[in-house]
């Protein structure tokens, strides 16, 4: 991650001081970081940490939740052993056919290539660790005649008989998908396990092919930017970058009733013009903030609610992770949809302000004292010591829409700016603190890139199966109107959000109806803002919006409390999604 990182930044460096280019770095530097993504999701299996729907294995006894376990384990190792094998056949066609990249330093691809088999050995090695860790704990008497192994085990056998029965691959990836969600089999897995058997069973592509599209999938210039942004925000959680922002926020608005809780949603804003990461943007703030908004008379559940909340601009004000993911996608200009998400963004935190103002006047919370009048002195002094912090997205957006550099670069930029700042400027951070934010960083992606790896396999039998096309004939003949169809997507998308991380939902829903949105009329840049404030709904809905529970374990309060807090937000959020869908200048003004 570290020397990605680097090569990304030396790149701008040498264009504009040496005045040369180094035409290899970009592709070295998309290498690394798929070792990095193939490396860290190991961890990721040893730790239990990659990302599933646990909604229905929670409610079961403790033996039958290690059941469930130890099933997903084993076809989970399965998936594993046939990346390894792939990845080996691969490889060895570059290495037999002499492969070499087009870079100037001629790398031959069998040794990038390598990831994959390397990768899938370290995943079989890990989930046998797992499963070797699960079995003491399991009573081997009673297994057999446990209704939930007995259920799984028929599951698994109706899926294979659909397979021999040459189903549809529609109907066998539903129904896969919903059987392996249910149990609880982590999301990326669940992609891989039933997308291979789909490929394999009906003839659809070789072996090799599995490894080749996975790796492919990541082979792209523009997905750099998500691991570079996920760092920096790492590095600005850290780095002590959130108090001057607090504090620059509280002396701006100090006058208003409720000042300290609207300033914690602006500190937010700008908070999520420095990251694209929404946890980042929850953490740092939580940390500090919920205490003294206890200490000042508000009631933990507006804090926690609006931390959450606040925390999912980070999505839709540039820079962006899911606009990236989905510029990446769908070919649209990431630098245009940057420009998309500025308005609609601050829309959105300037209703939460609104809010947040009527919720403390009615509740009588931070009711403004003598002490508490407006000073452009303290302000101005607030400024200076947050300016280090407020430069940062004029360099990015600036950088990016001057075409000085791309966003890729723009994110590489990022990270050594915020090292600068975090270690020089505000001086919180020490050199031993930088291996455990790389590592974090890294396993963060490695969750997100794992998702679009197997997602991409996905996106190749929707291709094969022409979705696309489908629903394009459906719309033609039920004469769905723009408007309806909008409406159908921000439904269902917000249903769906409920139990999917937004990643897999943009890589699953945007190779669908992306071909369809010209056809009806729909701009693709508004489009992928109104999927990116879908993904802030996701993030804060429960049961398994990720913010709920990074601010619940940063906070130190149970779930319920935060969910409650998050229900006026949720409900204006939602209105907000409406108004920016049906008006699309909100979007489009700074793009047109």
């Amino acid at each position: 991650m570290a020397i990605s990182v680097s090569f990304a930044f030396y790149e701008v460096l040498s264009r504009y001081l040496l005045h040369t280019s180094i035409d290899w770095s970009s592709e070295v530097t998309l290498y690394l970081i798929i070792f990095s993504t193939v490396l860290a999701t190991s961890t990721l299996i040893k730790k239990d940490e990659n990302v599933g729907v646990d909604l229905v294995i929670t409610k079961l006894s403790p033996q039958r939740q290690l059941i469930l376990h130890f099933m997903n384990g084993c076809l989970c190792l399965l998936f594993a052993v046939v990346l390894a094998y792939s990845g080996i056949l691969w490889a060895h066609k570059a290495y037999v056919g002499g492969y070499i990249s087009e870079a100037s330093i001629k790398i031959p691809l069998w040794i990038p290539y390598l990831a994959m088999p390397l990768g899938g050995l370290l995943l079989s090695l890990r989930m046998i660790e797992r499963l070797c860790s699960l079995v003491p704990g399991i009573d081997k008497r009673r297994i057999v005649q446990d209704p939930v192994f007995i259920i799984y085990i028929f599951s698994c056998l109706l899926l294979l008989y659909f397979l021999k029965m040459d189903y549809s691959p529609t109907v066998i990836l539903g129904f896969g998908f919903i059987l392996f969600l249910i149990a609880g089999m982590p999301i990326a897995f669940i992609l891989g396990v039933v997308c291979f058997a789909v490929i394999y069973y009906l003839g659809i592509s070789q072996i090799p092919g599995i490894a080749a599209k996975m790796f492919e999938s990541l082979n792209t210039f523009s997905l750099l930017a998500i691991p570079f942004f996920i760092l920096s925000g790492a590095l600005m959680a850290h780095g002590g970058v959130a108090e001057p922002l607090l504090k620059f926020a509280f002396e701006m608005v100090r006058s208003i009733t409720g000042g300290f809780a609207i300033a914690v949603m602006v500190a937010c804003i700008i908070f999520a013009a420095l990251s694209g990461v929404s946890v980042a943007i929850s953490a740092a703030l939580g940390m500090i903030a919920l205490p003294a908004m206890l200490a000042k008379g508000y009631s933990r559940q507006l804090g926690v609610g609006l931390l959450s909340v606040g925390g999912t601009l980070g999505v839709l004000i540039p820079p962006s992770g899911i606009l990236v993911l989905y510029g990446a996608i769908s070919g649209e200009s990431i630098s245009d949809l940057f420009k998309a998400g500025i308005v609609p963004g601050l829309i959105i935190g300037l209703v939460f302000c609104v809010l947040i103002y009527f919720i403390c006047k009615v509740k009588k919370y931070g009711l403004v004292g003598s002490e508490e009048k407006f000073s452009m002195v303290k302000i101005t002094k607030s400024f200076i010591e947050a300016f280090w912090a407020l430069l940062m997205p004029v360099i990015i957006l600036g950088g990016i829409y001057s075409g000085v550099f791309t966003p890729t670069e723009a994110a590489a930029v990022a990270v050594f700016y915020g090292i600068i700042v975090c270690s020089l400027t505000y001086k919180k951070m020490k050199l031993r603190d930088y291996l455990p934010i790389l590592e974090q960083s890294a396993k963060f992606n490695a969750v997100v890139y794992f998702i679009i790896m197997t997602a991409t396999l996905f996106s190749f039998l929707i291709t094969i199966e022409q979705w696309s096309n489908k629903i394009l004939e459906l719309v033609i003949r039920m004469d769905v109107k723009p408007w309806l169809f909008l409406l159908f997507i921000n439904i269902g998308v917000f249903i769906m959000g409920w139990f999917l991380h937004p990643g897999p939902i943009i890589l699953m829903l945007v190779p669908m109806v992306y071909p369809i949105l010209n056809r009806l009329g729909i701009d693709p840049i508004h489009f992928g803002v109104l999927l990116a404030i879908n993904s802030e709904l996701a993030f804060i809905t429960p049961p398994f919006g990720m913010n709920i529970f990074v601010v619940s374990s940063v906070c130190k309060v149970p779930v319920t409390e935060v969910i409650r807090g998050e229900i006026p937000f949720i409900i204006i959020l939602f209105i907000s999604l409406l108004i920016i869908t049906y008006f699309p200048q909100l979007s489009l003004v700074f793009v047109q």
